[in-house]
């Protein structure tokens, strides 16, 4: 049932209601007097955290190997001998991916995380305070959590359930939900972006506003701004909004405004994340995915492209169809079933610029392909490491160029043969990144390679028959080739790395390499190298090191309190005096002629729960 409130602030400042104003100040001071309000109960000041937003700094534990099986289940470990997962080396990759892009700032993991603690879906006290306000970013599970539930907003279903066709439909379903109080049957956390897409930052909504006259407020708690009520203005006749993230409007980039057509501002599902997710780097083959607790179904795999640095990724089907960034820096998505995850960060100067990651999906490699085009979008001379990485079920490439020119491209063109993956790369100028491939098992890196304008590098990975395979097809001067591979046993969880001699290439050279089977104690794999004169050269891979086992970190929490199981998302227990609305009394009534739709909320009956988090 929805509820009204009314307050009366004693001193008022004769500027509050107008926007540049209120943004710069806490606009918890504003008078509600006469408002409708449908108002979940949280504030800012106490079920918001007291730390800000954060990047790299302070050093932080982001994401380990728990977190990801507490995700997606046992099927991201390689092993799980002596209790302790082994990730595969798809996993490991997508978990570095994750905290790499984190570093640019983790407001969607302290957004979620505040609102999942108000809503009772986990306690402050496991992570040593009564209250969150209480809480200390000091705290290692603090961190780790903070980060898991960054990461799932880059997970299905956890990144997919949302609402952003218009600000309007924002409004009502945040009325709508904030109209049962603490009670609510859905909770979503808030995306705002800049016009192009970038600038992406997640706040927590909490409470709607409607001022009459067709102006609106969602309030929010924003993590840049600790303990403040700050608020998004929504024009309900022409379907816009705004919001000043900073504390001046002349700041760059500090002022989000949109409307219908430009999509910048939506609310995504929490409940969406609370189960465990599909996987899709997992080809459930890996020695541990037969255990249980293998997740939300398997449903549609995904490609996962991953861009850092400053670089633009376009994908092109067979069809000529497109996803990802244009020229204009525009994003396009004309592929059907494919998805452009913006990421949020919400720290000034930091990650505006993160290419967003495109999912695409998987049945459009099979026996066809998909041409990926990464631009430099580097201006001057300043150097630019671009990395581009391809994640597929039980498969891994990465290509990192030391310094994506202004003017430079690489491409790579992806399809599959049976269980094989293979990516071609080119490039407009000569370029030599460093690759690696990466099966469940297995991981290959080449260093040493040229690509010249007039060649091409292909790269063949069969996971299932343990074959590598490579050419430098059309290379006037393909380089000299270093190979590193560690292998991880299923058994033990143990590595072993082995690396090749400096190996001189020629022009249309192919190199094979079989790391099916077990070595021995004393045997390593070996590299075959066929010359286009008809010459064969074989070398063995030196043993740089043998069985070493995993390494699991000593110095972390290894247990940690138990979670209520949380059927009920609406129980009694949240219903404590600390969740009231603290200045607002309540009067009764609803928000009819507020001319806010209601649209219906699902029932909180049948929701995943979060499950309990562990840590080693």
């Amino acid at each position: 049932m929805k509820r009204q409130y009314l307050t009366v602030i004693a001193i008022l400042s004769l500027y509050a209601t107008f926007f540049c104003g209120a943004g710069a100040e806490n606009n918890s001071t504003l008078s509600l007097e006469g408002a409708a309000i449908n108002d979940s109960g949280f504030r800012p000041n106490i079920d918001g955290f007291s730390f800000q937003n954060y990047g790299d700094d302070p050093v932080t534990v982001d994401l380990t190997a728990t977190e990801l099986q507490r995700m997606f289940g046992d099927k991201v470990c390689a092993s799980t001998a002596d209790g302790k997962c082994t990730l595969t080396y798809p996993a490991e990759r997508w978990m570095n991916q994750a905290i790499s892009a984190m570093k640019n700032g983790h407001c969607e993991g302290i957004a979620v995380l505040s609102s999942l603690m108000y809503y009772n879906e986990t306690n402050p006290g496991i992570f040593g305070g009564s209250s969150v306000i209480d809480l200390s970013l000091q705290d290692v599970l603090l961190q780790r959590e903070i980060g898991y539930w960054w990461a799932t907003q880059v997970t299905r279903p956890g990144g997919s359930k949302k609402v952003l066709d218009s600000p309007q439909a924002v409004l009502d379903t945040l009325a709508a939900a904030f109209g049962n109080g603490p009670g609510s049957g859905e909770w979503w956390v808030m995306g705002i972006y800049l016009p192009d897409g970038s600038g992406g930052h997640a706040i927590t909504p909490y409470a709607v506003e409607d001022l009459g006259n067709g102006t609106a407020r969602i309030l929010v708690y924003d993590n840049n701004w600790p303990k403040d009520s700050r608020f998004i203005e929504v024009d309900t006749i022409n379907n816009s909004w705004r919001y000043l993230a900073s504390a001046s409007p002349d700041e760059p980039n500090s002022l989000y405004s949109g409307n219908a057509s430009t999509r910048n501002l939506e609310i995504v599902s929490l409940s969406s994340r609370l189960g465990l997710q599909e996987c899709d780097f997992c080809d459930e083959k890996s020695a541990a995915s037969s255990s249980a607790g293998q997740g939300a179904g398997q449903g549609t795999k995904s490609i996962q492209i991953w861009q850092s640095g400053k670089a633009r990724a376009l994908v092109t089907d067979e069809n000529g169809q497109r996803a990802g960034t244009l020229e204009s820096g525009q994003l396009v998505n004309e592929i059907p079933g494919a998805e452009i995850r913006n990421l949020k960060f919400g720290l000034p100067d930091m990650g505006s610029s993160y290419p967003p990651v495109i999912l695409l999906p998987l049945a459009l490699i099979n026996d066809s392909h998909l041409a990926i085009d990464i631009n430099s979008t580097a201006n001057g001379s300043q150097k630019n490491q671009a990395d581009t990485t391809i994640i597929a079920p039980g498969f891994a490439l990465a290509s990192s160029v030391p310094n994506l020119g202004q003017g430079q491209n690489q491409s790579m063109d992806l399809f599959s043969e049976g269980e094989s993956y293979n990516v071609s790369l080119s490039a407009n100028r000569q370029l030599s990144p460093t690759i690696s491939i990466d099966t469940n098992y297995q991981r290959i890196i080449l260093s040493g390679l040229m690509i010249d304008p007039s060649g091409r590098i292909n790269i063949s990975m069969d996971p299932d028959l343990g074959a590598f395979c490579m050419s430098t097809l059309g290379n006037l001067k393909p380089g000299t080739l270093q190979l590193l591979m560690t292998s991880l046993d299923p058994a033990s969880g143990a590595s072993s790395t082995f690396k090749s001699l400096d190996l001189m290439l020629r022009p249309d050279d192919n190199v094979s390499m079989d790391f099916a089977g077990d070595f021995g104690e004393a045997g390593s794999p070996s590299l075959a190298v066929s010359r286009k004169n008809g010459g064969k050269q074989e070398m063995s891979l030196q043993t740089i090191s043998r069985n070493v086992p995993a390494q699991i970190p000593t110095d972390l929490t290894k247990d940690m309190p138990k979670i209520a199981d949380a059927n009920n998302l609406t129980s009694s227990n949240n219903m404590t005096s600390s969740k009231a609305p603290g200045s607002i009394q309540s009067s009764g009534g609803d928000m009819s002629g507020s001319g806010m739709s209601t649209p219906s909320i699902p029932s909180s009956t049948g929701m995943p729960s979060m499950g309990t988090p562990t840590f080693p």
